[in-house]
């Protein structure tokens, strides 16, 4: 969960999820043909996710509690632009788990 660096990262734990969704999803929809239906199908649950994941940040950092801290602001000084170094990281473990080679 924590990098290197200290950073908080959720690459292992975000594949590991898409992953048990899609293992759900075959059991009881069938499997992939091929490989592109596969990534087809893990970028829709992607998909999903970011969007659940955006209603809930746009919920919580607009909640009164907050709003006044100007959150969404903080957070995006704070955590600033992706390094590169992170980005390879989560391509990393992309490549651990085979979705990318």
């Amino acid at each position: 969960m924590l990098d290197e660096a200290g950073r908080m990262d959720f690459a292992e734990e975000v594949l590991g999820l898409v992953e048990r969704l899609w293992s759900t999803f075959e059991s009881t929809q069938g499997g992939a043909e091929d490989r592109k239906q596969q990534l087809v199908g893990l970028a829709y649950i992607i998909a999903v996710l970011r969007q659940d994941i955006g209603i809930v940040w746009d919920q919580v950092t607009n909640l009164p509690e907050v709003r006044d801290l100007r959150l969404k602001e903080l957070l995006a000084k704070e955590l600033g632009t992706v390094e590169a170094a992170h980005g390879e990281a989560v391509r990393a473990a992309m490549r651990r788990h085979g979705w990318v080679e």
